[in-house]
């Protein structure tokens, strides 16, 4: 039992579509934002009436939230997504993050490729911007108390060697896997992923920055993300 949804905000030009294949005790879903590289995930059950249960409430979530039903091939009015109309706020912050590809972990650039092409077709204030807005979510992350979390490597106190560049790229896996995640770290530090780093997400900008105008970026944020930053947040 498959069904396809789609949803399109014209206001904001942000276009998606959420298909979900029902299948005795489990379902497949496919979703993505319209032009880009999808994410698919697929879930078994222990009876096909929790299958069935799960399927019907996850529909009924997508159609609370705008979503239509019906095949994105059929949407005439499709307009691709144009982030040369975009500027630079914490929403499009998000947006172009979540456009990350984790099927090529292991690269960090290839899996920025998706969200560097779309910065690179902003504004340079808004490249900048996006680097600023990084660098106060990085330095939010710079606390003692999430330092304890990261893992093997984690803060033990002044008398024990800890790595600034490791909690740095700790705190990078952060923001490179989304709001929800970094507002749950925010919130609470044992949730911080355990032994995760990504060193990449820190020159996304300069990456953008360089297919836009074929230079090199010479930029430096108002405010540092470098560890121990947030002196306070360390007392």
């Amino acid at each position: 039992m498959k069904r396809e949804f789609y949803l399109v905000d014209r206001k904001r030009n942000f276009n998606k579509f959420w298909i979900i294949e029902l299948d005795n005790k489990s379902f497949t879903t496919i979703n993505g934002r319209i032009g880009t590289k999808v994410r698919k995930v697929h879930k078994e059950f222990s009876s096909a009436e929790l299958a069935k249960d799960e399927y019907d409430k996850l529909i009924n979530s997508k159609l609370k939230k705008g979503y239509i039903e019906g095949s994105i091939k059929n949407l005439a009015e499709f307009v691709p997504m144009d982030w040369t109309a975009k500027e630079m706020s914490e929403e499009v912050f998000w947006e172009i993050v979540s456009l990350f590809d984790w099927r090529q972990l292991g690269n960090d650039e290839a899996v920025m490729k998706p969200a560097i092409k779309a910065l690179s077709q902003m504004s340079e204030e808004s490249i900048f911007k996006f680097k600023d807005l990084l660098a106060e979510k990085l330095f939010a992350l710079d606390t003692m108390e999430i330092a304890k979390h990261i893992g093997e490597d984690a803060y033990v106190n002044d008398n024990t060697f800890f790595s600034v560049d490791t909690f740095l790229y700790a705190r990078c896996v952060v923001v490179a896997n989304g709001v929800d995640l970094y507002k749950s770290v925010l919130d609470d530090p044992t949730k911080m992923p355990k032994d995760l780093y990504f060193e990449g997400l820190l020159y996304l900008s300069e990456l953008a920055y360089t297919l836009k105008t074929g230079r090199e970026m010479d930029y430096i944020t108002s405010k540092s993300y470098e560890t121990f930053s947030n002196v306070e947040a360390w007392q």
